[in-house]
């Protein structure tokens, strides 16, 4: 049961009151507080960063080697069947219009080699790639509007494109399949 209070004046029922106390009110966040979050939040943007820039490279060269087998199903689907060569590409071959190409800045290029002797075998991958935007020797540059191979004399070729992850040089290739 609830003890009362004597009856006074400034409590004429003799009610218990109880005095609330303040707390101490803090007038923001500590030093260390916010040192903390500050590092959680370099840390985490860290981390984003980089999954975010091998996203990208990962894309670029998912494009890349859809443009290298998209050329090399054209000049599949476009030999000629009687002949032991290849037909020229044209652009409306492509559905952007064009011969695909790199866009990147000129960071890397396709490139197409070819031989014209007959029952060749298809030129080999290269094993060096001296710079980005520089095809190696004895490739040419595939351009948007011109065939990446000699029309009507080439009998085997190779189109490749160097990509950014992996170790240097990574290089995708696709080879004439006769």
């Amino acid at each position: 049961m609830k003890k009362f209070l004597p009856r006074t004046q400034f409590n004429p029922k003799g009610f218990i009151f109880r005095r609330k106390t303040v707390p101490e009110q803090s007038e923001g966040f500590t030093l260390i507080e916010l040192l903390v979050v500050i590092a959680i939040i370099a840390i985490l943007s860290v981390i984003g960063f980089t999954v975010f820039s091998n996203a990208q490279k990962s894309a670029r060269d998912a494009r890349r080697r859809g443009d290298v087998d998209a050329i090399a199903n054209a000049l599949e689907v476009n030999k000629v069947a009687t002949a032991t060569t290849y037909a020229a590409l044209a652009d409306a071959q492509f559905s952007g219009g064009t011969t695909p190409v790199e866009s990147n800045n000129g960071s890397a290029t396709y490139c197409a080699a070819s031989s014209t002797t007959a029952g060749a075998t298809p030129p080999a991958k290269p094993t060096t790639w001296a710079t980005t935007s520089v095809c190696p020797t004895s490739y040419t540059t595939v351009a948007g509007g011109t065939t990446p191979i000699p029309a009507g004399t080439a009998t085997a070729w190779t189109i490749c494109a160097l990509l950014e992850i992996g170790t240097n040089p990574t290089v995708y290739c696709k080879s004439s399949a006769q």
